[in-house]
């Protein structure tokens, strides 16, 4: 009992890490972007503003920002609109190997479990647009360790893991939908998935070392939806595919969130997402999948 005690607060502690890097990178951006718009805006917009303008009613599109907020943003940027969005994904994982020798292993683990076995960890998500003109970035890099289970043939084994997964995604894109609070964005771009696993697998008589490790580029196409729920609330719907042997074999993700608009440009939200990933090199088979709810706080220049 003691010992499930020790690993729940070790996650705790890990998972307040993880958000506290979060709020401090959120902060940051803000803080960048206060400096860059005091820098840049005229003094004379807030004076001639209407008296009125506070009061006006806003309607919360996906995205979770008003329109008149919106188009402050664009005078006040030259007409760009930026987004930072730092987030944590508590997602679970399960990864297949299949070696070179032949041998399947499998690790699947809770959101905390990894927690426990978490080395690092870094996310985040950025958003520049420009009238339709839509760019989108997306940053994930995880390094832990973790233990499989498998078979070579009838012959049991079992094996510890060290896990790095690097996903950067980056997609260019046009708004072919834009009703104020509602959107549809059509992406096409890259990601960038770096895999390196080392396993140290067991068996009955010996224990020998499988090394995985490759870095691909691969193209993505996408798209992303967003409209409002009433209110204060919006909704966004995301996904793409990519892959098609090119690079990797296959890999997708989905993701819907709920986000609600705090401030003029502060947006809190929680979802879900699901990636697959699929790859090979020489011999060595790889599939990853990862799943699970997310909090996104997002903040718009």
């Amino acid at each position: 009992m003691a010992g499930k005690q020790d690993t729940m607060v070790a996650s705790v502690k890990t998972l307040a890490r993880l958000l506290a890097v979060v709020a401090a990178s959120a902060c940051a951006s803000g803080a960048l972007a206060a400096q860059r718009v005091a820098g840049s805006e005229p003094p004379s917009v807030a004076q001639t503003a209407p008296a009125d303008s506070e009061s006006t009613v806003r309607t919360t599109a996906a995205e979770g920002q008003s329109t008149d907020g919106t188009a402050a943003s664009q005078k006040s940027h030259g007409g760009w609109v930026f987004v930072s969005t730092p987030y944590v994904w508590m997602s679970g994982s399960k990864t297949k190997f299949t070696t070179r020798q032949g041998e399947d292993l499998t690790t699947k683990d809770s959101f905390f479990d990894l927690l426990k076995d978490l080395k690092f960890a870094l996310m985040g998500g950025s958003e520049a647009r420009h009238g339709r003109l839509v760019l989108l970035g997306d940053l994930m890099f995880v390094k832990l360790g973790s233990s499989a289970q498998g078979h070579l043939g009838p012959i049991p084994l079992s094996a510890d893991v060290d896990l790095k997964t690097l996903l950067v995604t980056g997609l260019v894109g046009y708004r072919a939908v834009d009703r104020g609070p509602m959107s549809l964005d059509l992406l096409a771009g890259g990601r960038l998935t770096g895999l390196k696993a080392n396993l140290e697998v067991t068996g009955p008589l010996n224990t020998h070392e499988a090394d995985y490790k490759k870095t691909h580029l691969a193209p993505v196409f996408g798209a992303r939806v967003r409209m409002p729920l009433g209110g204060r609330w919006g909704a966004t719907v995301y996904g793409d595919v990519g892959g098609f042997g090119i690079g990797s074999d296959i890999s997708w993700q989905a993701l819907g969130t709920v986000e609600y608009e705090l401030s003029k440009h502060w947006q809190l939200g929680g979802g879900w997402r699901h990636y697959y990933g699929r790859a090979s090199d020489r011999g060595f088979k790889l599939a990853q999948t990862l799943d699970g709810p997310l909090i996104i706080l997002r903040y718009q220049m």
